[in-house]
């Protein structure tokens, strides 16, 4: 069914009824009430994409993120969709596996689609790659902070929340911490070290670089991190995971050696997503505003200008206190 039958059904011309059915143009009120009764009765849809190409527009907004299994993005990508909703657009959700080339490839399809703009959800390709795949194309950058001119960025505080994750800990006596860190390629991972390292610092704990275990965000990583310790036979009372999901797949390894959370090791993980308010015991951790960095992207993105310099944007975080930290035994604390 296209535009034609319906401006025949109509009994105007195919100009006339384009203009009643998108609302432009001086169309009398009767006429575009019969216009659009016929389309809804036809069933009628409008190629809202072939419009928006000939208009030299687009109603759609990119959103890059490495990872959809990752229940940290879902999250996401919904505060970014509330704003993007709020003001007539709609998403197009470009899953990257968080390989250089998945971001080339999903930016070259936002180019093809004429999006109205990207918000950028990854971290693993280097500044001047990334401005040449973006090639003019409206952008704002999310938990990662980009060195390019005009370039726009929304961030947590993710070195302040890694100190307060770990000064949580050393407050309840422990000095062996263990710290699961991501991938020191990725901003945010480099920043949670930075985090910990000055925690220690600051309470004149030496950092032991048998404590760091490089990993990434995966529970299976947690898992996997956690066994190694174990197996090396590690002296530590409590870890603090880069994130949630590693968190809790090192309490499955703790449970699975018959360790208790937290009477024999406390855990502290960073995000806050979902699930961490119900593995059990709670999940102790840094709580990101997850939605609102999305709905404060997308806001930044559909700004006039968004790179206008000073508009990134740094959000606060705080500790959660659960039930998977406690105050080590003092037959546990090393003098």
């Amino acid at each position: 069914m296209g535009i034609r039958e319906v401006a025949d059904m109509a009994n105007v011309s195919v100009t006339t009824a384009s203009r009643a059915l998108n609302g432009t143009g001086r169309i009398a009120a009767g006429t575009r009430t019969r216009v659009k009764k016929v389309a809804d009765e036809l069933g009628y849809q409008p190629n809202e994409v072939a419009r928006q190409l000939k208009e030299g527009m687009s109603s759609t907004l990119g959103v890059l993120v490495p990872d959809i299994t990752n229940p940290f993005f879902p999250e996401l990508v919904h505060g970014i969709q509330e704003v993007a909703e709020e003001n007539g657009h709609v998403l197009l959700l470009a899953p990257t596996n968080g390989e250089p080339t998945g971001i080339a490839k999903a930016l070259r399809q936002m180019h093809s689609r004429q999006v109205a703009g990207v918000v950028i959800v990854d971290d693993c390709l280097d500044d001047s790659a990334l401005a040449k795949e973006l090639d003019g194309l409206k952008y704002v950058a999310l938990d990662r902070k980009l060195h390019l001119s005009q370039s726009t960025w929304v961030s947590s505080d993710h070195l302040g929340g890694a100190q307060m994750a770990a000064e949580h800990l050393i407050g309840l006596g422990h000095r062996r911490i263990v710290h699961i860190a991501g991938p020191q390629g990725i901003g945010v991972a480099r920043e949670r070290l930075a985090g910990f390292r000055q925690a220690l610092e600051l309470a004149d704990i030496p950092l032991d670089d048998e404590l760091v275990f490089y990993a990434d965000f995966t529970e299976d990583a947690g898992y996997q991190a956690a066994l190694g310790l174990l197996e090396r036979d590690i002296c530590f009372t409590a870890v603090f995971a880069v994130a949630d999901l590693a968190a809790i797949g090192a309490m499955r390894a703790f449970d699975e050696h018959h360790l208790d959370v937290p009477k024999d090791i406390s855990v502290v993980g960073f995000d806050d997503i979902h699930l961490a308010s119900y593995v059990r015991p709670g999940l102790t951790t840094v709580k990101q505003q997850i939605a609102e960095l999305g709905r404060v992207a997308a806001g930044l993105l559909l700004d006039s200008d968004p790179g206008t310099e000073g508009r990134s944007r740094t959000l606060p975080v705080e500790v959660v206190t659960r039930g998977t930290t406690a105050r080590v035994r003092q037959s546990e604390v090393s003098t």
